[in-house]
């Protein structure tokens, strides 16, 4: 009787206050927007919606810690040594290599898989699921475990003295995202589509980003290496969600739960609503239903970030470039708008030509096959007798300039 009346606001209430509820809740809302800040998200854009207003608060709030007046008024409160401290381990997490994102990775996985295995452990095996998954599961986690091992242990294409007339040579420069500079830090000319990563300290090439979770960058010897790391836990979280589900479903059917007959209150008798069956999932494993939820969401986030970085490898562009792309439309819409401006005040004729558009063409598609080939293959390094040799000539020419 208890589970047949019809909801009412105060269940509501009451199932969205339990703390997994509200968890599951954050999880998802974190999740929203990251992905609306990846994908969506436009914050130079002149004709912002209310989605994108309301985010631009979001972000805000989030990174209120970078505001001036915020740090100021900290500062006053918990005084300049306390102060400090909270600055020092801001940039030890976040713009230093360190292992903190590393280690919430697998506590995380850990945990959801400790979660799983003895929280599920009643209703698995059942008539729709055999007990084998459970084990296979295990096994999925220990290889997503060393494609994340196999990516921070790569070489994400260090620019090396015995390498650096190679990757000179292996990309051309379209003269727009990459002149010919010197990076002020290695004393040497950056190869095309390069980048010295700050953190690691060192030119990496083909540079894309640099992944806190790997505690590496991630650039052109292992960008393969990272993308089957993103299948790997993609198809992993997928399995995952689908055991979770066929869990519940072969339990709902053990408990006679889809085969049950219900009263209504116009005296018709039919199966139980949908909305019963849930509640009492909710009641007798909500640590389950909560997995039933959560999973799917970070199984859906992982395959747009894949197929994000399928995206890049199928066009033959990296992250760096496009944020390239994106600095040089600023600066031409930012030059625009300062010529419109001179227009309206000193008239078209004073106020000099119209800025033009720089031509941003992608010399490095081959289409997509190619590019993918390319991608699996990585960049035909010298062998390693090769590179001795030009180690040791590099080693002979500056003994004799000494």
């Amino acid at each position: 009787q208890e589970l047949s009346r019809r909801m009412k606001p105060s269940d509501v209430l009451r199932i969205v206050s339990q703390p997994q509820t509200l968890i599951l809740l954050t999880v998802l809302l974190s999740l929203f927007i990251m992905v609306y800040a990846i994908f969506f998200h436009r914050p130079n854009s002149k004709n912002k919606g209310c989605m994108s207003k309301f985010f631009d608060k979001i972000v805000d709030l989030m990174f209120i810690t970078t505001n001036p007046k915020f740090r100021a008024s900290v500062r006053r409160v918990v005084g300049p040594r306390c102060c400090g401290a909270l600055e020092s381990m801001e940039t030890y997490v976040l713009h230093k290599a360190n292992p903190f994102m590393a280690i919430f990775y697998f506590v995380f996985v850990l945990g959801l898989l400790a979660l799983f295995w003895f929280r599920t452990s009643d209703i698995i095996p059942s008539s729709a699921l055999p007990i084998w998954h459970k084990y296979f599961l295990v096994f999925f986690v220990i290889m997503g475990f060393t494609t994340w091992l196999i990516v921070y242990l790569s070489d994400p294409g260090v620019v090396t003295a015995e390498l650096h007339a190679f990757y000179l040579n292996h990309y051309a420069r379209d003269k727009v995202l990459f002149p010919e500079e010197v990076c002020r830090t290695c004393q040497r000319i950056k190869p095309a589509r390069s980048k010295h990563c700050r953190i690691l300290n060192k030119c990496i090439a083909k540079y894309d980003h640099y992944c806190p979770w790997m505690i590496n960058a991630i650039g052109a010897r292992n960008h393969r290496y990272f993308i089957f790391f993103l299948v790997t836990h993609a198809l992993l979280c997928t399995y995952a969600s689908g055991i979770i589900w066929l869990a519940l479903l072969g339990w709902s059917l053990d408990q006679g739960l889809l085969t049950q007959k219900f009263s209504h209150p116009d005296g018709t008798v039919g199966k139980l609503p949908w909305s019963i069956v849930f509640r009492y999932m909710v009641h007798f494993n909500p640590v389950t239903c909560v997995l039933a939820l959560a999973v799917p969401a970070v199984a859906l986030i992982l395959w747009i970030f894949l197929g994000h970085h399928i995206m890049l490898a199928g066009r033959n562009r990296t992250t760096n470039e496009g944020f390239k792309r994106q600095d040089i439309m600023d600066a031409f819409e930012k030059e625009h708008a300062d010529w419109l401006k001179k227009v309206n005040e000193m008239g078209h004729d004073d106020a000099g030509p119209e800025p033009e558009m720089q031509c941003i063409r992608n010399i490095y598609d081959k289409g997509f096959v190619k590019n993918i080939v390319e991608e699996l293959r990585g960049p035909p390094l010298p062998s390693a007798r090769a590179q001795a040799a030009i180690k040791r000539g590099l080693k002979s020419q500056k003994q004799k300039s000494n």
